[in-house]
Protein backbone atom coordinates (compact mmCIF):
# COMPACT_ATOMS: atom_id res chain seq x y z
CA UNK A 1 0.00 0.00 0.00
CA UNK A 2 1.12 3.54 -0.60
CA UNK A 3 1.84 6.02 2.13
CA UNK A 4 -1.45 7.68 1.23
CA UNK A 5 -3.52 4.57 1.87
CA UNK A 6 -3.56 4.97 5.66
CA UNK A 7 -7.12 4.52 6.83
CA UNK A 8 -8.53 5.43 10.22
CA UNK A 9 -11.62 3.62 11.48
CA UNK A 10 -14.77 5.71 11.61
CA UNK A 11 -17.46 5.02 14.16
CA UNK A 12 -20.93 6.61 14.30
CA UNK A 13 -19.64 8.91 17.05
CA UNK A 14 -16.62 10.15 15.06
CA UNK A 15 -16.91 13.86 14.44
CA UNK A 16 -16.44 15.31 10.98
CA UNK A 17 -13.51 17.36 12.26
CA UNK A 18 -11.67 14.31 13.61
CA UNK A 19 -12.38 12.42 10.38
CA UNK A 20 -10.80 15.23 8.36
CA UNK A 21 -7.88 15.54 10.79
CA UNK A 22 -7.09 11.83 10.66
CA UNK A 23 -7.76 11.23 6.93
CA UNK A 24 -6.95 14.59 5.34
CA UNK A 25 -3.42 13.76 4.25
CA UNK A 26 -4.54 10.38 2.90
CA UNK A 27 -7.28 12.05 0.87
CA UNK A 28 -4.89 14.75 -0.37
CA UNK A 29 -2.38 12.13 -1.50
CA UNK A 30 -5.09 10.11 -3.21
CA UNK A 31 -6.38 13.22 -4.99
CA UNK A 32 -2.85 14.12 -6.07
CA UNK A 33 -2.43 10.74 -7.70
CA UNK A 34 -5.84 11.06 -9.37
CA UNK A 35 -5.34 14.61 -10.66
CA UNK A 36 -1.57 14.76 -11.11
CA UNK A 37 -1.61 18.35 -9.86
CA UNK A 38 -1.33 19.57 -6.27
CA UNK A 39 -3.58 22.59 -6.72
CA UNK A 40 -6.34 20.58 -8.40
CA UNK A 41 -5.97 17.89 -5.73
CA UNK A 42 -6.47 20.41 -2.93
CA UNK A 43 -9.50 21.89 -4.66
CA UNK A 44 -11.12 18.52 -5.31
CA UNK A 45 -10.59 17.31 -1.73
CA UNK A 46 -12.07 20.52 -0.40
CA UNK A 47 -15.07 20.24 -2.73
CA UNK A 48 -15.62 16.60 -1.77
CA UNK A 49 -15.46 17.38 1.96
CA UNK A 50 -17.85 20.30 1.54
CA UNK A 51 -20.31 17.94 -0.15
CA UNK A 52 -19.91 15.32 2.61
CA UNK A 53 -20.35 17.67 5.57
CA UNK A 54 -24.17 18.02 5.41
CA UNK A 55 -24.50 14.22 5.13
CA UNK A 56 -21.89 13.39 7.76
CA UNK A 57 -24.18 11.94 10.44
CA UNK A 58 -25.88 9.55 8.01
CA UNK A 59 -22.61 8.55 6.32
CA UNK A 60 -20.77 7.85 9.57
CA UNK A 61 -23.64 5.70 10.80
CA UNK A 62 -24.33 3.76 7.64
CA UNK A 63 -21.02 2.85 6.13
CA UNK A 64 -17.57 3.86 5.08
CA UNK A 65 -17.36 7.64 4.66
CA UNK A 66 -13.73 7.39 3.50
CA UNK A 67 -14.81 5.30 0.52
CA UNK A 68 -17.61 7.78 -0.17
CA UNK A 69 -15.18 10.72 -0.16
CA UNK A 70 -12.73 8.85 -2.41
CA UNK A 71 -15.55 8.09 -4.84
CA UNK A 72 -16.53 11.74 -4.74
CA UNK A 73 -12.94 12.74 -5.58
CA UNK A 74 -12.90 10.37 -8.55
CA UNK A 75 -16.27 11.63 -9.79
CA UNK A 76 -15.24 15.26 -9.46
CA UNK A 77 -12.04 14.64 -11.41
CA UNK A 78 -13.92 12.91 -14.21
CA UNK A 79 -16.48 15.74 -14.31
CA UNK A 80 -13.73 18.35 -14.38
CA UNK A 81 -11.99 16.60 -17.27
CA UNK A 82 -15.25 16.35 -19.21
CA UNK A 83 -15.88 20.07 -18.76
CA UNK A 84 -12.33 20.93 -19.84
CA UNK A 85 -12.61 18.62 -22.83
CA UNK A 86 -15.69 20.48 -24.00
CA UNK A 87 -13.97 23.85 -23.62
CA UNK A 88 -10.53 23.11 -25.05
CA UNK A 89 -9.43 21.12 -28.06
CA UNK A 90 -6.93 18.61 -26.73
CA UNK A 91 -3.61 18.20 -28.47
CA UNK A 92 -0.46 16.35 -27.48
CA UNK A 93 0.42 17.41 -23.96
CA UNK A 94 3.96 17.96 -22.85
CA UNK A 95 5.03 17.01 -19.33
CA UNK A 96 4.33 19.72 -16.75
CA UNK A 97 8.00 20.65 -16.58
CA UNK A 98 10.60 20.42 -19.33
CA UNK A 99 13.39 21.07 -16.81
CA UNK A 100 15.37 17.80 -16.57
CA UNK A 101 16.36 18.43 -12.95
CA UNK A 102 12.73 18.51 -11.89
CA UNK A 103 12.00 15.26 -13.73
CA UNK A 104 14.70 13.46 -11.76
CA UNK A 105 12.45 13.24 -8.74
CA UNK A 106 10.77 9.83 -8.79
CA UNK A 107 7.39 11.12 -7.67
CA UNK A 108 7.24 13.81 -10.35
CA UNK A 109 8.41 11.35 -12.98
CA UNK A 110 5.80 8.77 -11.97
CA UNK A 111 3.01 11.35 -11.87
CA UNK A 112 4.02 12.63 -15.28
CA UNK A 113 4.06 9.12 -16.72
CA UNK A 114 0.75 8.12 -15.15
CA UNK A 115 -0.68 11.50 -16.13
CA UNK A 116 -0.47 10.48 -19.79
CA UNK A 117 -3.14 7.84 -19.28
CA UNK A 118 -6.81 8.60 -19.91
CA UNK A 119 -8.67 9.51 -16.71
CA UNK A 120 -10.40 6.22 -15.98
CA UNK A 121 -7.30 4.15 -16.77
CA UNK A 122 -5.14 6.42 -14.62
CA UNK A 123 -7.53 6.20 -11.69
CA UNK A 124 -7.87 2.41 -12.06
CA UNK A 125 -4.08 1.94 -12.17
CA UNK A 126 -3.57 4.19 -9.15
CA UNK A 127 -6.21 2.38 -7.13
CA UNK A 128 -4.97 -1.10 -8.08
CA UNK A 129 -1.19 -0.66 -8.19
CA UNK A 130 -0.38 2.26 -5.90
CA UNK A 131 -3.17 1.76 -3.36
CA UNK A 132 -3.19 -2.06 -3.58
CA UNK A 133 -6.98 -2.18 -3.96
CA UNK A 134 -8.80 -5.29 -5.16
CA UNK A 135 -10.46 -5.25 -8.56
CA UNK A 136 -13.81 -5.30 -6.77
CA UNK A 137 -12.87 -2.13 -4.87
CA UNK A 138 -11.61 -0.46 -8.06
CA UNK A 139 -14.86 -1.37 -9.79
CA UNK A 140 -16.93 0.01 -6.92
CA UNK A 141 -15.01 3.29 -6.77
CA UNK A 142 -15.25 3.79 -10.53
CA UNK A 143 -18.85 2.62 -10.76
CA UNK A 144 -18.09 -0.08 -13.32
CA UNK A 145 -18.19 -3.88 -13.42
CA UNK A 146 -15.25 -5.84 -12.07
CA UNK A 147 -14.46 -7.06 -15.61
CA UNK A 148 -14.34 -3.46 -16.81
CA UNK A 149 -12.07 -2.53 -13.90
CA UNK A 150 -9.70 -5.37 -14.87
CA UNK A 151 -9.71 -4.14 -18.47
CA UNK A 152 -8.97 -0.55 -17.44
CA UNK A 153 -6.05 -1.62 -15.25
CA UNK A 154 -4.70 -3.98 -17.90
CA UNK A 155 -4.82 -1.38 -20.64
CA UNK A 156 -3.35 1.29 -18.37
CA UNK A 157 -0.42 -0.90 -17.34
CA UNK A 158 0.15 -1.91 -20.97
CA UNK A 159 0.24 1.77 -21.99
CA UNK A 160 2.73 2.52 -19.22
CA UNK A 161 4.95 -0.35 -20.39
CA UNK A 162 4.80 1.02 -23.94
CA UNK A 163 5.79 4.50 -22.77
CA UNK A 164 8.68 3.05 -20.78
CA UNK A 165 9.92 0.79 -23.60
CA UNK A 166 9.85 3.69 -26.05
CA UNK A 167 12.02 5.70 -23.67
CA UNK A 168 9.46 8.43 -23.17
CA UNK A 169 10.04 10.96 -20.45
Amino acid sequence: MSEYAVQVAVTPTTSFESFVASNGSSLAGFALMVTGNRQDAQDIVQDALIAVYPRWQRLSESGDPLAYVRRSIVNRQISLRRKLYRLVALGDREPASADPTVRLADADWALSLVGRLPDRQRIAVILRVMEDRSFAEVAELLGVSEANARKLVSRGVAALRTHLSEGEL
